[in-house]
């Protein structure tokens, strides 16, 4: 437990003395994550063309791509898929975002 937290503590001194680099990736996966994002609770949503559309509690239809394991988990195209919880980060500045 010693050897740990000396180790640890060289570690932290020794990163304060260089500059921290973020590649490009990095760069664009922090800027995306900190983009503002909105989120609805308990919505329903339909499967059309395989995208669930959301009716929000404004009035405003949101369509979600379906990919993935999702596309086999909401790909009824009759039910209404209730009690879902949606977390969005539009993709551009747009209309179409």
């Amino acid at each position: 437990l010693t050897t740990g937290v000396g180790i640890q503590s060289h570690a932290v001194a020794f990163a304060s003395e260089g500059s921290i680099q973020f590649n490009k990736e990095a760069q664009d996966l922090k800027t995306y994550y900190f983009k503002s994002s909105f989120e609805y609770k308990n919505i329903t949503g339909y499967n059309e063309d395989n995208k669930l559309i959301f009716v929000t509690p404004y009035q405003t239809h949101l369509s979600v791509t379906l990919n993935g394991d999702d596309l086999s988990k909401y790909q009824d195209k009759t039910k209404n898929y209730e009690g879902l919880d949606v977390f969005v980060v539009p993709k551009g500045t747009d209309r179409s975002a």
